[in-house]
């Protein structure tokens, strides 16, 4: 009977283990792993878009759970700085084009992707590893992009004057342009750099990049035997000073805030007018419903040392990972989840952006304008960023935009413009890059 009674209960307590076992595994199963993800999409369209990838990557994988927090880009960079000093950083987190890259690279605070891009780049647009590198290592994964020399134009002036954009292809056939249309009566090119002038700095840039080769820029941006004093720099100066002189720019070139060059264009009284890709979302919501435009590529310089064919093109968002992450794996799924192309066009269709995702703009979900952004990237193989993305953020807010106003307004020559920037170039870049 003893016997009898040992046995079942030793039945009864392998069953309950066996029970116990069997509840454990079912509640790892049932306990999805959590991924934290921080961006600055705080407002619809991007907000929503992004949302919708989220449910969908949920509901497709329920042993991870992806949960999205938006932030207002202002606030996101207090956030960032806050998590970042606490060792408290999401799975997942939006940074911005090769300065945001640089900044946190050097904290430790990203993960190396560069396994993981070099096997799954096919997902993205070629040509913006500057944008996401650091120090020849990959911390970020493309979104979606921005394309800073583009000038755009008003197609019925064109027409009234006997201009074909289409032909302008040099400097001086842009020049040529400008004058007829000076002489017609319109602002030849809107162009305004009030406020802090970064509009300003990004054109001296488009024309800096014609002047000093490709190689010798990437020279500057990491110290290596190139500063601000490059016979190229000081061209491009010049240049943009004789487009002034010649009275080619806006009359309230200096103090007009963006807005008012924008203006003026959308109202009809100018011919062409300079901005970036970022241009399309304002003119769909302040031109007309029957106002016409259209946009070329910056113009080439006959004889120029620089590139004549690169784009200043840049990642506007990234998605890195952090370091500290204990979910990487799960992380990166739901990023290559992001990146299909069907997935993309999705976020596409309801955002209007300029995806870096390889496919997911078409005509579909897509403008002919943004189509035609594409276009320009896929002839114009060569990208680099914007220098002042690049330099350290000292240099840039405390000399280089103000130099370039300076330069405007007439207290700078061009000489003194790149001794200006090249003083506190010298003096600040050996620390940033350190």
């Amino acid at each position: 009977m003893k016997s009898y009674r040992s046995k079942s209960r030793m039945a009864l307590l392998i069953l309950l283990l066996v029970g116990f076992v069997t509840l454990s595994v079912a509640g790892t199963v049932l306990a999805a792993i959590t991924i934290d993800v921080w961006s600055e999409f705080s407002t619809d369209p991007r907000r929503s878009a992004i949302g919708d990838l989220v449910n969908e990557f949920n509901a497709a994988n329920p042993d991870i759970k992806v949960v999205h927090h938006p932030y207002e880009n202002v606030a996101y960079i207090t956030v960032m700085r806050t998590a970042v000093a606490a060792g408290k950083l999401p799975d997942i987190f939006m940074t911005g084009g090769s300065a945001d890259t640089a900044l946190y690279a050097k904290t430790g605070v990203l993960f190396d992707l560069t396994d993981w891009y070099n096997d799954h780049k096919d997902l993205y647009m070629p040509g913006y590893e500057d944008s996401i590198s650091h120090k020849g290592k990959i911390y970020a994964l493309p979104w979606d992009g921005l394309v800073g020399n583009l000038i755009f134009y008003n197609p019925e002036i064109m027409d009234e004057l006997g201009i074909d954009p289409d032909l302008i292809e040099y400097w001086d056939e842009y020049l040529t342009a400008l004058g007829k249309v000076k002489t017609a009566g319109y602002i030849p090119q809107a162009f305004a750099n009030g406020g802090v002038g970064w509009l300003g700095g990004h054109f001296f840039n488009y024309l800096s990049m014609r002047y000093v080769p490709l190689d010798d820029v990437r020279k500057l941006v990491t110290n290596e035997g190139v500063d601000y004093l490059h016979p190229g720099f000081i061209e491009a100066a010049e240049v943009f000073v004789d487009l002034k002189d010649r009275g080619y720019l806006s009359p309230g070139v200096v103090s007009d805030a963006r807005a008012i060059a924008r203006g003026k264009f959308v109202a009809g009284e100018a011919g062409f007018w300079q901005e970036g890709s970022w241009a399309l979302g304002y003119l769909k919501e302040d031109a007309p419903a029957d106002f016409k435009y259209d946009f070329m590529v910056f113009p080439k310089f006959k004889g120029a040392a620089g590139s004549q064919t690169v784009v200043t093109s840049a990642n506007g968002d990234n998605w890195s990972v952090a370091t500290s992450s204990k979910n990487k794996a799960e992380a990166l799924k739901f990023l290559e989840f992001i990146a299909q192309a069907e997935n993309a066009k999705k976020y596409v269709a309801k955002t209007r952006s300029l995806s870096l995702i390889s496919g997911a703009l078409t005509q579909e979900n897509a403008t002919k304008e943004l189509l035609k952004v594409v276009e320009v990237l896929e002839t114009h193989p060569e990208k680099f960023d914007w220098i002042s993305n690049i330099i350290s953020p000292e240099l840039r807010d405390g000399a280089y935009w103000p130099g370039v106003q300076g330069l405007l307004s007439g207290q700078l020559t061009p000489r003194e413009l790149c001794e200006f920037i090249n003083e506190s170039y010298h003096e600040l870049m050996p620390d940033w890059l350190s």
